[in-house]
């Protein structure tokens, strides 16, 4: 069994402050993990956020600070973006499947349910890597003809 560490109030701080910066859940962050040592569970972290325990086990600690060391940054989805992505789901006339659509550089999890999942308001938030690509391709898709027919990109 690994050395248990007393857990201070700085290293509580450190961790919320890396649940705040990446804008993601423990639950979030251990689901996307495949290496998750045997044992560590989001109640156990939660024990360690909300106070109830005072000690870690240090191998645990250091893996969920590197959980989000390489975590990626999420976003709030705001009315705003949402109002955009469906401006311009409106200007071009394209959906979410025909803007994905034969595109090899997709940012790795992202699909058309997630895109549907914003534009519906049923998701709050988005990866910024995965917001920035969806945005960037509207921007760049030619809005539709003056017969409302949808044009594509040359």
């Amino acid at each position: 069994m690994s050395e248990r560490i007393p857990l201070t109030d700085e290293m509580v701080t450190l961790l919320n402050a890396e649940i705040e910066r990446t804008g993601s859940g423990l639950r979030r962050v251990l689901a996307a993990r495949e290496d998750v040592p045997d044992g560590l569970t989001e109640n156990i972290i939660t024990s360690w956020i909300d106070r109830r325990v005072r000690t870690a086990r240090a191998d645990y600690y250091e893996y969920v600070l590197r959980c989000y060391a390489e975590a990626p940054l999420f976003s709030t989805i705001t009315p705003d973006i949402q109002a955009e992505l469906r401006g311009h789901r409106e200007r071009t006339g394209v959906g979410p499947a025909v803007l994905l659509g034969g595109v090899s550089d997709i940012p790795k999890g992202l699909n058309v349910g997630t895109i549907e999942s914003w534009l519906s308001g049923i998701s709050t938030k988005a990866a910024e890597e995965h917001l920035s690509f969806v945005l960037s391709r509207y921007r760049d898709w030619p809005s539709k003809d003056e017969f409302g027919r949808r044009q594509f990109p040359k």
